[in-house]
């Protein structure tokens, strides 16, 4: 799957709990189960000898042979030994274990524990039922995207513990073999004495601890080692890092007291002024169509929309102000990319091109766009989330980070559905005037297939709203005081790979108008939004 000389990415500490939530929504049925009365071998076939190996394997086996000869002479003479055991008879006299030459045991299952487990699934379709099941057990323990609680009751102790035993000691011994290790065997039989001492599982995180170990290493690595004195040279090593952050960060306030420079703060003119923030950093609009046309981000001033701004005192009619004073509009500063409407509406492949009769504007008149933008997330089962839950940020970008970054997001209709779209232009201003919303390609409900796991786990099957007259799905401008939250959209991979195969990716299909009907996607329903194990930086 993946070719050689790609580095791949690597799950490490707590990134295993958030790693789980996407793999359900992977390719899944590339290893099946092995069939009843396989003759097919589970091991590979031993590698060949290289020339040269030959001689010099036998003079190391005679080697090692004649050592273990005389360890077995000198363990018969004492009294205590073992030998003779279960565990040197394992050995053999070339010192590789007995073991490795038998064959992997195949899982401890009959049919008809395969089908109380997993009924007619095939293959395939029971491991995505069991990471399935594994990523709604992680999220119920770690209390993602749940209602406000504050403690656990012994009902839902119990009842949670007993999913745990029976996602250990039924689906997973079923299909993968019993799996003897520690943590396995602290989920299925000592979850509900865990909730119970504690109250949650935030105890359990070691990320902070291995964050810290680091620093400890570093200071471990420059002691001399020795047993009597490396823990008071750690010691000192501590309080000299200490006191040098300490004087830096003195250093730091006298030179800005001696610079005399006070840091400026505008007040925003209107609500949604106050969601702008700077452009983040590590922004690359260099290559691509999007970043030679829209250039680098500027401020500008522009009017806000149905605001009026007066010179000596409150409006007294339409024109005029009371003292003779002139009216004016009010007026706020962006921070964005001031562009044609026509030139946008050519982007992206021609799924713009709805752009101006969309926004009611003249292709020559120009909008204020930029690459993200920060709102108020409202989550349906969280009614008062933290700041770090709550504050949420868009993006719309061709080149972020060195990739496209493009956000789904989640709104309500009139007659209060949930919509979701994938936020295409994210706007501040259009034709002069502050118009804070986002530019998104509709996805409507599809079809689910038939007993479709995902759709049982909870995740909505979605399709393109196609627009007939352009082939590109329907557009649709949003304000952004509108959007409810983001959403975590990913493809339908079985789908994808029926019509074009094992190695089919969105990105190297070419997208016609027919393959664009086709496409469908799915809400990832285990993401976490919120959760008991989200660290907090304040309320």
């Amino acid at each position: 799957m993946v070719p050689s000389g790609v580095k791949q990415a690597t799950l490490k500490g707590r990134q295993w709990r958030y790693g789980i939530t996407v793999w359900a929504l992977m390719v899944a049925g590339l290893i099946g189960r092995r069939k009843a009365g396989s003759r097919d071998p589970c091991d590979p076939p031993p590698r060949k000898r290289k020339r040269g190996e030959d001689a010099a394997g036998s003079a190391e086996t005679a080697s090692m042979s004649s050592v273990a000869a005389a360890v077995a002479t000198m363990l018969e003479e004492d009294g205590a030994s073992d030998a003779g055991s279960e565990a040197t008879a394992c050995t053999m006299s070339g010192g590789e274990e007995e073991g490795e030459r038998e064959p992997v045991a195949e899982p401890d299952a009959t049919a008809d524990e395969w089908a109380e487990a997993f009924g007619t699934m095939e293959s395939h379709e029971a491991v995505l039922d069991v990471v399935c099941r594994g990523a709604k057990l992680m999220a119920r323990t770690c209390l993602d995207n749940e209602y406000e609680r504050t403690e656990w009751t012994d009902e839902q102790i119990n009842e949670l513990s007993v999913e745990a035993r029976d996602f250990v000691c039924t689906f997973v011994r079923v299909l993968f073999g019993a799996v003897h290790t520690s943590k396995m065997h602290r989920l299925a039989f000592h979850l509900a004495d865990e909730l119970i001492l504690r109250g949650n599982l935030s105890e359990a995180d070691t990320s902070v601890n291995e964050m810290l170990m680091k620093l400890c290493k570093a200071m471990y690595a420059r002691t001399n080692k020795h047993v009597t004195t490396f823990k008071v040279q750690l010691l000192r090593a501590q309080q000299t890092l200490e006191r040098i952050i300490a004087e830096d960060e003195d250093r730091k306030n006298l030179a800005e007291a001696a610079m005399g420079e006070e840091t400026k703060v505008f007040e925003p003119c209107d609500e949604q002024a106050r969601g702008e923030v700077e452009e983040p950093a590590g922004l690359s609009h260099e290559g691509g169509e999007m970043g030679a046309l829209l250039g680098r981000a500027d401020e500008d001033e522009v009017e806000v929309e149905g605001g009026m701004d007066w010179e000596g005192g409150e409006p007294a009619g339409p024109q005029r102000a009371p003292d003779g004073g002139q009216a004016r509009r009010k007026r706020v500063r962006v921070r964005g990319r001031r562009v044609q409407v026509g030139d946008v509406a050519g982007l992206h492949g021609g799924r713009l091109q709805a752009l101006p009769e969309l926004l009611e504007l003249h292709s020559t008149q120009y909008i204020t766009v930029r690459n993200s933008a920060v709102f108020n997330a409202k989550f349906e089962w969280k009614a008062e989330p933290t700041v770090k839950e709550q504050k949420q940020e868009v993006r719309a970008a061709a080149m972020l980070w060195s990739a496209p970054w493009y956000d789904h997001v989640r709104w309500y209709d009139d007659d209060g559905a949930p919509c979701y779209g994938l936020v295409r232009l994210v706007l501040c201003a259009k034709a002069g005037t502050s118009y804070h919303a986002v530019v998104v390609q509709r996805l409507v409900e599809s079809p689910a297939r038939p007993n479709c796991i995902l759709t049982k786990s909870g995740c909505e099957r979605l399709q393109w709203k196609m627009d007939d007259h352009t082939g590109f799905p329907a557009l649709e401008v949003l304000l952004l005081r509108k959007v409810q939250r983001l959403e975590h959209i990913v493809p339908d991979f079985e789908d994808l790979c029926e019509r074009h195969g094992l190695l089919a990716t969105p990105g190297n299909i070419v997208e016609t108008p027919d393959e664009r009907t086709m496409q469908r996607y799915f809400t990832n329903v285990w993401y976490p939004w919120t959760g008991g194990l989200s660290y907090e930086l304040s309320r």
